[in-house]
């Protein structure tokens, strides 16, 4: 029975920061896309944005910044914000633009702080 027990506290022991680090990537993966949603006109303007495209892309911006800043100082989650978000992108964009703009996300480009706090103007 102490063996079992020793088993189990040290599963738990060692798995304790493995779970900790995927909570810290999931929070770490929302801030990401969070980023990407509020690319600078620039990046925008890569993808061929239409003016109609252009300004709908403020629009979401704006709401996903607010929305993003009320779920973190409520210490909520902002998945769902970014989720809703990205998903309104997705109905303005052409399927070849919002593929693109997948791509760029994926890419540790924006990681790396540019077009941070860049929103379109």
């Amino acid at each position: 029975m102490r063996t079992i027990l020793m088993s189990i506290a040290a599963a738990l022991f060692i798995s304790a920061p493995v779970m900790a680090s995927n909570a810290t990537t999931s929070d770490h993966d929302h801030d990401s896309r969070h980023r990407c949603i509020m690319f600078g006109a620039e990046k925008w303007q890569k993808l061929g944005l239409s003016d109609e495209q252009m300004s709908r892309v403020k629009e979401i911006q704006a709401s996903c910044e607010a929305d993003y800043k009320a779920a973190k100082e409520e210490g909520g989650e902002a998945e769902a914000s970014v989720a809703k978000h990205e998903e309104s992108l997705r109905s303005v964009l052409t399927p070849e633009q919002y593929t693109k703009w997948s791509e760029w996300c994926a890419n540790k480009e924006h990681k790396s702080g540019m077009d941070k706090g860049k929103t379109v103007q």
